[in-house]
């Protein structure tokens, strides 16, 4: 039966061990004593075997565990300080606190000028606010004074001694000087431009009536030629007897043209002539002609045929005599119209 083998030998049994493993390797006998270590000794590592003796067995002595592992601390701070020493801390860039610095500054100065802003609107409201002075009203005896030196100064009248108090001298030439500008514009409207004519007679009617007051424009040949239908007025002949010296009847037929009247009707040129200003109690009239008219004459004959004195008996009338065709009526105020 196998006897159990106790792991931990005697001290004894160790160096009879230790002796032959030293006599086997040739190992000088003096060197034996250095081998043994007493149990006892502090420097003998777990196995029971001191360094010298494992190093002579050839046993790698167990590495101090605690020794290691308590340094390794330090060794880390040691480091990590290094780190320190040799990396500098990181400066902020110039630019950035410079642009920084420029905000605050800008900053600053908005809330200055916010303040200043507040300050100012603060004044005028107060100012606003601020009762309005008080206005003194006059004195009762103030204003009676003023009142009887009034009624003084209407009762005095205007003063002599003022050549024109009202301004009459003033006013009588502003009316002197609009009546001249009246009658020079009239006379030269009259003369040159507008003529106004009364009808005497019924030799025209029923277009105008006796008494009727028309307006001859004395241009309306100057630049234009005379139509057939127009109502025109021209100065007698000086040979012909009568107090009227203007006569005023409608052109019937131009230069060139041929006139005939029968049966109460005009022929231009054998053609019928529709005459709608005639009254169909007016055209009673005797036969005539047919007449040719001269270059540079009119025929003309009054729209009351039966009582008109014209160029059935006169003849012609040079156009030089025309004095300008009639356009309106402008008198009676009932009877004002265009021609």
């Amino acid at each position: 039966m196998d006897e159990e083998v106790d792991g931990n030998e005697s001290p004894d049994v160790q160096e009879s061990l230790m002796g032959a493993l030293i006599g086997a390797r040739g190992v000088p006998g003096g060197l034996q004593g250095l081998s043994a270590e007493s149990p006892g000794d502090s420097s003998a590592d777990e196995s029971g075997l001191s360094a010298e003796t494992a190093e002579l067995l050839g046993i790698s002595p167990q590495p101090d565990v605690e020794t290691e592992v308590a340094d390794e601390p330090a060794d880390a701070e040691t480091e990590v300080e290094a780190q320190a020493e040799v990396e500098p801390e990181a400066e902020e860039p110039v630019e950035v606190k410079a642009a920084a610095e420029t905000e605050a500054e800008a900053e600053a100065e908005a809330e200055a000028e916010v303040e200043v802003e507040v300050e100012q609107l603060d004044e005028i409201v107060e100012a606003e606010v601020e009762e309005p002075a008080e206005v003194e009203a006059p004195e009762p005896a103030e204003i009676e004074a003023s009142i009887e030196a009034e009624v003084a100064e209407v009762e005095a009248g205007p003063n002599i001694d003022d050549p024109d108090p009202d301004g009459i001298g003033r006013v009588v030439l502003e009316w002197a000087v609009v009546l001249v500008g009246a009658v020079v514009m009239a006379l030269v409207l009259r003369q040159f431009i507008f003529q106004a004519f009364w009808i005497p007679s019924e030799s025209m009617e029923t277009t105008l009536e006796i008494r009727d007051r028309v307006l001859v424009n004395r241009l309306s040949y100057q630049w234009g030629e005379v139509d057939r239908g127009d109502v025109v007025v021209f100065a007698r002949k000086p040979e012909e007897i009568g107090e009227i010296r203007d006569l005023i009847k409608r052109v019937i037929g131009l230069p060139g043209e041929s006139v005939e009247g029968r049966d109460n009707l005009i022929y231009i040129d054998g053609v019928l002539l529709n005459e709608p200003y005639v009254d169909e109690d007016n055209r009673n009239f005797a036969d005539f002609g047919p007449v040719t008219v001269p270059e540079g004459e009119l025929f003309v004959m009054g729209d009351n045929r039966d009582q008109s004195f014209d160029s059935r008996l006169f003849g012609t009338v040079d156009q030089e005599r025309v004095a300008g065709r009639a356009f309106v009526t402008f008198w009676p105020l009932d009877r004002v119209g265009s021609l």
